[in-house]
């Protein structure tokens, strides 16, 4: 595309997987919550469709080099203040609803 500009555009949906709303409302099972409280099922499918959606973007960027490609990864930094809660100050609401 000599004499041109590309532009390209990722949007990436965000899976909620560790909402309180799946803890509540989803039928998990002994061993399907993580230390987090975090449906161990939808944590899966939220890591598989980011590794999905990486490697596409990377496959995109070889195919059209003179575009330019975004990448962002909500779900880990998400995950990450949900596991570090504690340590930001936050209370961690779903173990003092049950315990």
């Amino acid at each position: 595309m000599k004499g041109q500009e590309c532009f390209g555009l990722t949007i990436q949906v965000l899976l909620d997987v560790c909402s309180p709303y799946y803890y509540f409302y989803y039928p998990h099972k002994k061993g399907n919550l993580d230390a987090n409280r975090c449906v161990k099922p939808h944590n899966k499918l939220a890591q598989e469709y980011n590794r999905q959606l990486k490697d596409q973007v990377f496959q995109l960027r070889r195919k059209f080099p003179l575009a330019k490609f975004t990448y962002v990864d909500v779900y880990t930094v998400k995950y990450k203040l949900i596991s570090n809660a504690g340590n930001q100050g936050n209370v961690q609401v779903s173990k003092s609803i049950h315990h």
